[in-house]
């Protein structure tokens, strides 16, 4: 659950940081964020089902 949350912020941050210098990112432009924040929900939802 952590590491999914983490996943997403990384990978927010690589793309506004070096985004335009990474071949892939560039041709997904704005699904990266769908991609990131999409991790980082996916660690959330983990997180209510912990017990």
């Amino acid at each position: 659950m952590i590491a999914l949350m983490l996943v997403g912020l990384v990978w927010i941050v690589v793309y506004y940081v070096a985004g335009d210098k990474i071949p892939f990112m560039v041709s997904l432009s704005a699904w990266n964020f769908a991609i990131g924040f999409g991790a980082m929900v996916a660690g959330l939802v983990m997180s209510m089902r912990w017990r």
